[in-house]
């Protein structure tokens, strides 16, 4: 997750007009299959959640959230890196499973509601910290002991 990206929801520019964090998302090296990945999560859940949470205003403050829920459920990581992202092309160029796309958006819906359920919630620093914590619960990191 890229630092400042939940408040530049409303103003993407806020990002793009950082160096750092425009080469973070373009630089020359990324590959660019991490752009067809993230683009494929991203329909796949704006379709579910336009077809399971009535209100738009709910939908546009969730939407970002549970993608990155959704990375994160199928790379089965707290962080995926982004190699980690890419390796899903296989997987989300066929229809993401619906229990993955229900359970990422109800975990994300209930941090959503219990942090104030509104775009300043969205917004904030806790929605994002709280999502941390659950999907390090989820995930937690693995020992590397021999």
């Amino acid at each position: 997750m890229i630092p400042g990206t939940s408040s530049a929801r409303g103003s993407p520019m806020k990002v793009l007009n950082n160096d750092d964090s425009y080469k973070l998302i373009f630089g020359e090296t990324n590959d660019r299959d991490i752009y067809v990945v993230c683009t494929l999560i991203d329909r796949q859940v704006g379709d579910y959640l336009a077809e399971h949470i009535r209100d738009r205003d709910t939908r546009n403050d969730i939407h970002y959230y549970v993608d990155l829920w959704v990375a994160c459920e199928l790379a089965g990581k707290k962080q995926p890196r982004r190699a980690d992202i890419v390796a899903l092309k296989q997987v989300v160029v066929s229809k993401i499973e619906q229990d993955v796309l229900a359970e990422a958006t109800k975990k994300v819906t209930a941090i959503y509601k219990a942090q104030g359920g509104d775009a300043k919630a969205a917004k904030g620093s806790g929605f994002q910290r709280q999502l941390i914590i659950a999907l390090g619960n989820r995930h937690p990191a693995k020992s590397h002991t021999a």
